[in-house]
Parts: C-alpha cells; sequence; structure tokens
C-alpha cells in the first residue's frame, strides 16, 4: 500500500530529518540549484557473535539493528535511497578483522556496527582505524576502549562501565546511602566496575566498608553477606553477572541482611531467567521497555510488536547506531568515512527518543545520553519481564542552570582524566 506524504513527513521528523525534505528536495523553479543526493544504496554491517555466552545480547543486538534498518529505509526511501543491513557472525576474535576485510570490499558500505565484547571490540577498532572504515560500537563497556585503545574512526554507542557505576551511585547518594561494601567478581569488568566505583565514591565523601571477591562459579554467599551485616553497610554493590548474580540476589533475600543491594550494569537478560522471583537491587541502564515519555514508548511498542518480546539496553544501542549513520549520510549526502567521522564530530543533536540532545564527547567518542536507574519490584512481579520498575532518570531532569552536554558529562570519565588521544 502506498505510504502518504503525511505519513513520510511525520517518520522523517522523528528521526530529526523534517527539516530536510522540505528545505533539501528538488523543486521545478530550482532545478538549477538541487543539492546533492544521498548515494542510492547503503550497506551497514552488523558484527555479533551468535553462540556461547554472548549469544543473548547478539539476538537483542541484531533485532535492533533490523528495528533500525527498517525504520531507515521508510525515511531514505524518501531521498532515492535504500539502506541494506548486513548482519554476520564474529565466531572467533582472530577472525574479526577478516570479516571486516571482507565487508568493507562490499560497494557503498557506510559503517560496521559491532555487538561484541571488549577484547573483539578492541581487534575491530583497530581495524577501522587502519583501513578508514567507521567502526559503531554498540555493546562493549570497557574504559580502555574509550582511553588507551581509542581510535578517531571508532564511536561508541554503548555507554561505557563508568557512566553506569557514576549514574546508579548518584542515586544512591541522593538517598543517603555512603556506606557501601563491595562485592567483586573475578573478571576484568567486574575489577573494572568496582575500581571506578570505589574511586568515585571516596570522590564524593562516601565510605568503602568492605570488599569481598567472588570467585568465578561461587555458589555460597553467606560468609560474604554475614561479612557486610557485620560492617553496617548501608549498600552491597555487586559487579555480578549471570547465575552468580542470581545466586547471590537469592541468597540476599534469604539472609534478611538490613542493606540495599546495587550493582552495574544491569544484567538484564540474567535477571529476566529469574522468572517472577521476588528479588532485589537497583542498577543503571540506558534503555528500559517502559520507558514512556519523548516517544519512547511508541518505540517500544514497536520493537514488541516485531519480535514479541521487550525491549532492552543492546537492542536500543543497535537501533540508535543504525539511526546515528543513515541521519549522517542524509544530511551530508555522502556514505564517505571522513564525511561520515567529521559528522559525527561535529555534535549534531541526536534524538534517541531520550529527552535530550545526545552528541559524541570531543575528547573519546562518547556517546552523551541519560540513563535510567531499575529497582527490583517490593511486590510479587505479574511476569519476567515486570521484574523491574524506572524509579530515576539521571542526570534528572528537573535539573538546571547547566548546558545539557555538561550535565550529561556528569556520567563517566571526565575530558581531564581521559587516556584518550584520537588520531589527527
Amino acid at each position: 500500500m502506498p505510504l502518504s506524504r503525511r505519513f513520510f513527513l511525520k517518520r522523517a521528523s522523528t528521526w530529526g530529518i523534517g527539516g530536510l525534505l522540505l528545505a533539501g528536495r528538488p523543486s521545478p523553479a530550482r532545478s538549477a540549484t538541487v543539492q546533492p543526493l544521498p548515494p542510492r544504496t547503503v550497506r551497514i554491517a552488523h558484527l555479533s557473535r551468535r553462540e556461547g555466552p554472548l549469544a543473548g545480547m547478539a539476538s537483542y543486538a541484531i533485532m535492533g539493528a533490523q528495528l533500525g534498518a527498517e525504520e531507515a529505509n521508510v525515511t531514505a526511501g524518501m531521498f532515492g535511497t535504500q539502506v541494506e543491513l548486513i548482519i554476520e557472525d564474529a565466531v572467533r576474535p582472530e577472525q574479526v578483522a577478516q570479516t571486516a576485510r571482507h565487508l568493507s570490499a562490499q560497494p557503498n558500505l557506510a559503517a560496521i556496527i559491532g555487538a561484541l565484547d571488549d577484547p573483539t571490540t578492541v581487534l575491530l577498532s583497530e581495524f577501522g582505524q587502519q583501513q578508514r572504515v567507521v567502526v559503531l560500537n554498540a555493546a562493549a563497556r570497557g574504559g580502555s576502549l574509550r582511553g588507551d585503545t581509542c581510535h578517531r574512526h571508532t564511536f561508541h554507542v554503548e555507554p561505557d562501565l563508568a557512566m553506569h557505576a557514576h549514574a546508579v551511585g548518584q542515586w544512591l547518594l541522593q538517598n543517603t546511602w555512603k556506606r557501601w561494601s563491595f562485592v567483586v567478581s573475578g573478571d576484568p569488568l567486574g575489577e573494572e566496575v568496582y575500581h571506578t566505583a570505589s574511586r568515585w565514591l571516596h570522590s564524593r565523601g562516601g565510605m568503602e566498608v568492605g570488599r569481598h571477591r567472588s570467585a568465578l562459579g561461587q555458589r555460597d554467599y553467606t560468609p560474604i553477606l554475614e561479612s557486610a551485616a557485620r560492617q553496617n553497610a548501608e549498600v552491597i554493590f555487586v559487579t555480578l553477572r549471570g547465575e552468580e548474580l542470581l545466586q547471590f540476589l537469592r541468597q540476599f533475600r534469604e539472609a534478611g541482611v538490613a542493606a540495599h543491594v546495587a550493582g552495574a550494569p544491569l544484567d538484564m537478560l540474567s535477571l529476566w531467567k529469574a522468572g517472577t522471583e521476588r528479588l532485589d537491587g537497583v542498577w543503571a541502564t540506558s534503555w528500559y521497555h517502559q520507558l514512556e515519555r519523548f516517544s519512547a514508548r511508541e518505540l517500544n511498542r514497536r520493537f514488541l510488536r516485531r519480535f514479541s518480546k521487550p525491549a532492552e539496553a543492546y537492542a536500543w544501542a543497535n537501533w540508535a547506531a543504525v539511526k546515528l549513520i543513515v541521519e549522517g549520510i542524509l544530511r551530508r549526502t555522502s556514505a564517505d568515512p571522513a564525511t561520515l567521522v567529521n559528522y559525527l564530530e561535529s555534535s549534531p543533536a541526536f534524538d534517541g527518543h531520550k529527552g535530550k540532545a545526545l552528541t559524541f564527547r570531543e575528547w573519546n567518542h562518547q556517546l552523551r545520553q541519560p540513563l535510567y536507574v531499575v529497582k527490583a519490584r517490593d511486590a510479587t512481579p505479574a511476569n519476567a519481564w515486570a521484574l523491574l520498575e524506572v524509579v530515576a532518570e539521571v542526570p534528572s531532569p528537573a535539573a538546571r542552570g547547566k548546558p545539557v552536554w555538561e550535565l550529561l558529562d556528569t556520567l563517566g570519565e571526565a575530558k581531564a582524566e581521559s587516556t584518550c588521544h584520537l588520531e589527527p
């Protein structure tokens, strides 16, 4: 069925490019001054690992990218452009460069979106810089990618671990809970979250009253919980994920410790496995399927209607990555890598349905964005998807007196602390 002009303009406005349709379309009277048109075909590659421990994340990342590409095609079609999403599986880290090289040989490839772990994303980012291919990181959260191993051709849509830790930390201190005991997982990301959160806590006048190491595969957390109780901890901050997180939360509820559980980042896919169990805890996340303001409700409904399951953070990041690239191509009428890098670095106001203009930080190419604090419901959830509820946006929407970018920069590593040195 043909789509009406009204529908086209409405959809384009949600992508932030409605003005282009009115200002940039040729008219018979101005045919001699027609602006250049975008390429007829734009290809965006998507890399993930669909087997092993990353399979769940990859599934949501792919769904988000697919929805983004489908919606992009509606808008790009008004300019005579077709968006093609190429989905590839990066089975092993050592294969990522070979796969990326094959993809970069595709005509009109605009960018590669990576929904991968940190080590593999480092390799993809290195390839992108060497071959001058734009890379959007839509999953890896480690600080090194925004620090020592940063590259100019890589942009980070996924918030890093520091942003997650700072968001939940701000909410905890606003509730005057300043005595924290940490439970640290035995993996590099868990260690990074701990060091980031601990430094931030001390800088805000809080107190670290304990630190407990959790061995990989640990099943019994009774000694840790008893120690936290003796320390009079107001918060037990956990960096656990997967089955270890579920085991800890179940034992915490049974132990009846008078403290609040918090963690970063949110491992939503693992928590959904708990079904309708009553759990405890607060986490920070970049997206939640119950968000409603700023057209978030409509995006969540489109995702649910398309895939019969709710969106989560990885889905949003990959949807946004596709949207960012296509917007850049339509605005600059080019898929040239240098043109896209310059566009993304120029701080274009990106609408991610979060109510604020999202821009990339000039010093490390991290996307500024608000995060959301979600809390386990006090009552037994009606279903597994209703396990949590949104209790706050960070920074607060009510914050005034500073530019949006400055408020958003309260999350994550400050420019003065950054070890990133982007190439010319």
